[in-house]
């Protein structure tokens, strides 16, 4: 091979290479280039915004790791947040700069149950209308108040009926046992106290020899339409020390005859702490379903007991309905869903030895400690459930931002109305949506629903009469047992009747609010302009006198004398002229060591400026409490 064919054959072997890399180039696939369309780009999938709770006014760890768990976010209270929860009441104030989106979890006015005082003066005063529903709470008195109702009854008690009464005190506002106590006389007590006075039950229902209470909790979603859920889970606590009937050497023995959880764990001999959650019947705390199980081994019917204790909880509630109800309207009027608030109770039943549940006291803002595994199980699934049947979800806010979007271009068009826009946001059809959710939830969930029921016109009647009867004197004195009765036939139809009647005047009377607000949505605005002053030219009124037509004109200028010399625009002048005359210090009467300083003063005021004396001086300066004006120092004679 000469030089001229090993030339060539480099070159057909370089051409060979690039063809190959060319056909490898064409069976690659091209990459879309930076020109492609928006329409041509796959759209990129947002992360879903967390739901954001108040957790500032919540002392509870259990809540923050539910949050954490459900991938919530906390945030301050100065941030924008779906849901606030608070171990303390929420103030209407507050309420009123809720967003659509955001709930709370308390309801104004329910402090009307809450709180001891609110309590007894609910159920007292509706039990003078239902006597014989009304008789699952202890009797009681709200000192001082019913001092004299109080002294009676025990009176009559005591040398009538020859009985031996006990009674037990309980501050208005008290928690966790402080400040209780029983006694038999009415000497025993300051009845200028505050205090909410209870016939003790003197004959509980032992277990093991020892006294307990049931903790069981019931959440409200909504009080108008009133919405009432239960919880089947729940805890007993026990005293720490053997009961026994009440006696001059034992009544005050607090952990005999008190079962707040907070005050037996102080007794460092009978309380017994639970760690093993499959012996959840022993101990100081135990479950609700223990209870169940010795109940059920004494042939009580359990099915009974819990169904007087769901009907105990819907008559406490609605015995405050209508309160409730305006409180909500007034802290939030322009919401219709009515699931801007909830409310988590603490209800404490007590039994007796008939196996009758009482009502003890109830709690807006139950302890959510952690002190034994029976504790962990039972709160945790609480919160849980109670979270998971509330339905917030992101998409809450993004509804609102959606709508408020919408709003802002209807603003600009005739006829927009604030209030309109929100009851749109705000409507039936959001308020079935949430009740949809609670029902498809209610399964997964240890809820059951209460409230409404198939007795629920019954209880309507309870919330629609008004008026109150006295209850008879027996009735009164002695401590009856409540007998859960069926409505009869008339007073479903009664009830049935009343309730179309007052749905019927309430449509007729919005018909009427909405024509009229449409009425003047079209009229046209004309601005009111001041009333003009009018002078009557004859008679002028003065200290409660008239005066006649020449001595008008003596007062009006009198009255325009005065404004202008309270002005000061007259002496304004006259300093400025240098004509007003000097203000001149009186010496008559002075003390004669008094002399002497005036003198000097006089001296002074020459060096400073160059003035005989006699002669009128004026110096500029400013007023040290406003920094303008002029401030005239007067010349001494």
């Amino acid at each position: 091979m000469n030089e001229e064919d090993a030339v060539q054959a480099v070159k057909d072997e370089k051409r060979s290479k690039s063809s190959h890399l060319s056909e490898d180039v064409a069976e690659k696939p091209v990459k879309p280039s930076a020109t492609v369309g928006p329409s041509q780009m796959k759209p990129k999938k947002r992360r879903p915004r967390p739901v954001t709770i108040c957790l500032d006014a919540c002392r509870y760890e259990v809540l923050r790791n539910i949050c954490k768990e459900r991938r919530w976010r906390v945030v301050p209270e100065t941030d924008e947040f779906s849901v606030f929860w608070s171990d303390l009441s929420v103030a209407p104030e507050r309420l009123l700069q809720f967003k659509p989106y955001q709930r709370a979890n308390h309801f104004v006015g329910m402090t009307e149950i809450s709180r001891k005082d609110g309590l007894s003066k609910s159920l007292n005063r509706i039990a003078k209308k239902w006597p014989e529903e009304y008789t699952f709470y202890p009797q009681s008195w709200t000192l001082p108040i019913d001092l004299n109702d109080f002294r009676n009854t025990h009176r009559t008690l005591v040398h009538k009926r020859r009985l031996k009464p006990v009674y037990i005190s309980k501050p208005t506002a008290g928690c966790q046992g402080n400040g209780i106590f029983l006694f038999k006389s009415e000497n025993d007590i300051d009845p200028s106290q505050p205090q909410v006075v209870q016939r003790y039950i003197a004959d509980p229902h032992l277990i093991d020899g020892y006294k307990y209470d049931l903790r069981i909790y019931l959440l409200v979603t909504s009080v108008e339409p009133l919405r009432m859920f239960i919880y089947k889970k729940g805890m007993a606590r026990f005293a720490t020390a053997p009961y026994v009937e009440p006696k001059d050497d034992n009544i005050k023995n607090s952990f005999m005859h008190l079962t707040n959880y907070s005050l037996n764990k102080r007794n460092k001999e009978g309380f017994v702490s639970n760690q093993d959650m499959d012996h959840d019947d022993e101990g100081s705390k135990r479950s609700l379903e223990s209870v169940w199980r010795v109940l059920k081994s004494e042939g009580a019917d359990v099915d009974q007991i819990w169904a007087q204790i769901k009907d105990i909880f819907i008559k406490t509630v609605v015995a405050i309905q209508p309160t409730l109800a305006h409180m909500y309207r007034s802290s939030l009027p322009n919401d219709r869903s009515g699931h801007a608030c909830f409310e988590l109770l603490g209800m404490d039943i007590l039994l007796d030895s008939t196996h009758t549940p009482w009502l003890i006291e109830v709690n807006h803002s139950p302890s959510f400690n952690i002190d034994s595994p029976l504790d962990s199980d039972l709160k945790h699934s609480l919160i849980r459930d109670t979270i998971e049947l509330l339905g917030v979800t992101p998409g809450d806010k993004a509804r609102y931002m959606a709508e408020e979007r919408r709003r802002f271009q209807e603003r600009m068009m005739p006829g927009y109305s604030h209030r309109d826009a929100m009851r749109r946001m705000n409507s039936d059809e959001e308020r079935a949506r949430i009740e949809r959710w609670e029902e498809d939830t209610l399964p997964r969930t240890q809820y059951e629903m209460i409230f409404p029921n198939e007795r629920t016109e019954f209880y309507e009647q309870m919330m629609v009469e008004k008026g109150y009867s006295v209850i008879p004197a027996g009735r009164r004195l002695g401590i009856t047992h409540r007998v859960l009765k069926a409505p009869t036939e008339g007073v479903l139809e009664r009830t049935t009747q009343q309730l179309i009647q007052d749905a019927r005047v309430r449509a007729e009377k919005e018909l009427s609010l909405t024509e009229r607000f449409d009425q003047l949505s079209k009229t046209k605005h004309v601005p009111t302009r001041p009333v003009g002053l009018k002078f009557d030219n004859t008679t002028v009124f003065r200290a409660g006198k008239t005066m006649t037509a020449p001595k008008n004109f003596v007062a009006v200028e009198q009255s325009r004398n005065r404004l202008v010399e309270r002005s000061g625009i007259r002496s304004f002048i006259s300093r400025m002229q240098g004509t007003e005359s000097p203000r001149v210090v009186r010496t008559e009467g002075r003390p004669r060591a008094f002399l002497p300083y005036l003198e000097a003063n006089k001296r002074m005021c020459r060096r400073r400026t160059g003035t005989a004396a006699g002669r009128p001086f004026f110096h500029r300066s400013l007023t040290p409490s406003t920094g303008r004006g002029l401030r005239t120092q007067p010349v001494l004679s």
